[in-house]
């Protein structure tokens, strides 16, 4: 059957044609799709428009020109059986109300995509939904809930887009969200829900694939990314940020898990190259990687590029968990900036298995108010590997290395700066500390006696040797072991005696 053709005018199908007005029209094609075809502006009426096209391949709504939906609680929906469902190449607009875009394949082929954008897409204002679903029974891959390589906007209100790729078997290379353009939630409690969840064995899947700019603006707003997999998984990506995330002001949460029901290797919950930017608000960046089986080199939050926080609370959290035998996890590893700027903020890495909590090798600098960082290990592991600059900046703030082996809280030759303040450590390894202004103080869980070896080589400078590592500490004044408190002054004493 042939498609049904959208005008300026109306519309003109195998089964019937029409006009639009503003009394609301129902427009069907379930056999050939629908079409605005090249060089066609159309604009239906104020009322609540349906647009139902359904093709066996091909796209069920196909736009070449201009359509705009206007005004009124509106609802699109293409399906198709292979290939793309809904594929806009011109202007797609829904205009004010809250409407409805639905996108549907359900296939057994590969290389499908629900929602492709290649043009300008438009919600406008209302409370919008836009939903992309991929349906594949048996070993395909390839698959794409939204692919936009030029311009998507839900526009103001509290709009919802999900993506949704859903394979009944093994399956790799599948992406809920593949974003290349500008991707715009726009003002209001906006939501970004998208999921890639396999029913076998999955690689190379990645929930959210930013190269391009992904922005929520003003409002409380979440991004849930989710590759899921029900046996074995490898090199899975829930989040990939390659240029930029933006949320904008408000109360933020970005989120990416990879929960793999099998053994999994080197799967990241959140894997940021490019700018991830928290905005003012209290905000939450969560990555977590979730492995059943066992696992080797799984980072639940990896950072390569830079994360900015606003004038707010910022919570930064990286969580790699490995219920069998592995090595080399890590919950959050930092390679290059972690700034985030006033608030009292929380930079949180965990694992749990062979691995470390919280590994840095670039800079971690935080604000002026009363901040933690933690790394936290689960097992007998490393707590903080610090090879790069902690810098904790004004406040009382405090720096947590926590692990099953009491010597093991800290590890690395890099630099912690606890900044002005009344600061606290927690926790022993190597590590070179600097206390800065303020009563900064130590809390060790080993008391001090014969296996502990003390010196000093410079003022107020103190060099702790306990469980085969050394912590040096300048201008830290209090120090609290099991057996007791003792100030720098009598330490450096003991170390002189």
């Amino acid at each position: 059957m042939a498609q049904t053709n959208l005008t300026a005018a109306g519309w003109e199908g195998p089964l019937d044609t029409g006009i639009w007005t503003d009394a609301g029209e129902f427009v069907v094609n379930n056999v050939g799709g629908i079409l605005a075809g090249f060089g066609e502006f159309v604009q239906t009426g104020k009322g609540k428009d349906v647009l139902i096209g359904e093709t066996s391949d091909g796209p069920g709504l196909e736009i070449l020109g201009t359509l705009e939906t206007n005004q009124g609680d509106d609802y699109v929906y293409a399906q198709t059986f292979k290939g793309v469902a809904l594929d806009n190449f011109g202007i797609f607009s829904t205009g004010k109300g809250g409407d409805f875009i639905d996108a549907v394949v359900v296939s057994d082929a590969k290389n499908n995509i629900a929602f492709n954008n290649a043009g300008t897409f438009d919600a406008g204002k209302g409370q919008d939904e836009v939903k992309a679903t991929v349906l594949i029974d048996g070993n395909r891959g390839g698959n794409s809930g939204i692919v936009n390589s030029d311009s998507f906007s839900t526009g103001a209100d509290a709009d919802a887009v999900t993506a949704l790729v859903q394979v009944n078997g093994n399956s790799n290379n599948n992406s809920g969200v593949a974003n290349s353009g500008d991707f715009d939630l726009g003002n209001g409690s906006d939501s970004l829900y998208t999921t890639v969840a396999v029913a076998g064995k999955g690689s190379s899947n990645t929930a959210l694939a930013n190269a391009g700019t992904v922005e929520t603006a003003a409002g409380a707003d979440e991004i849930f990314a989710e590759v899921a997999t029900l046996t074995n998984g490898n090199a899975n990506t829930a989040i990939d940020n390659a240029q930029e995330i933006n949320l904008g002001a408000g109360a933020d949460t970005a989120t990416g898990a990879v929960v793999i029901g099998g053994n999994g290797q080197s799967n990241f919950g959140i894997n940021n190259s490019g700018q991830l930017l928290a905005g003012n608000g209290v905000n939450r960046l969560n990555g977590t990687v979730n492995i059943q089986g066992n696992g080797s080199n799984n980072i639940g939050f990896l950072n390569s590029g830079d994360i900015v926080g606003g004038a707010g609370k910022d919570y930064i959290y990286g969580d790699a968990m490995v219920m069998g035998f592995g090595n080399g996890n890590v919950g959050l590893l930092n390679f290059n900036t972690i700034t985030t700027d006033g608030g009292k903020d929380f930079v949180h890495g965990q694992v749990f298995g062979n691995g470390v909590g919280l590994q840095n090798t670039g800079l971690i600098q935080t604000g002026a108010k009363a901040d933690t960082v933690l790394g936290d290990n689960l097992g007998d592991g490393v707590g903080l590997n610090n090879s790069g600059v902690i810098e904790l900046g004004g406040g009382n703030d405090q720096i947590i290395g926590l692990s099953q082996d009491i010597f093991k809280g800290f590890d690395g030759f890099g630099l912690i700066d606890l900044g002005k303040g009344d600061d606290a450590l927690f926790g022993f390894g190597a590590q070179t500390v600097e206390g800065g202004a303020g009563t900064d103080s130590a809390f060790f869980d080993f008391a001090l006696d014969g296996m502990v070896s003390l010196g000093s080589s410079a003022a107020n400078q103190i060099d702790i040797t306990a469980g085969r590592a050394t912590m040096s500490l300048t201008n830290v004044e209090q120090f609290t072991f099991s057996n007791g408190f003792y100030t720098l002054g009598e330490l450096t004493d003991l170390a002189a005696a």
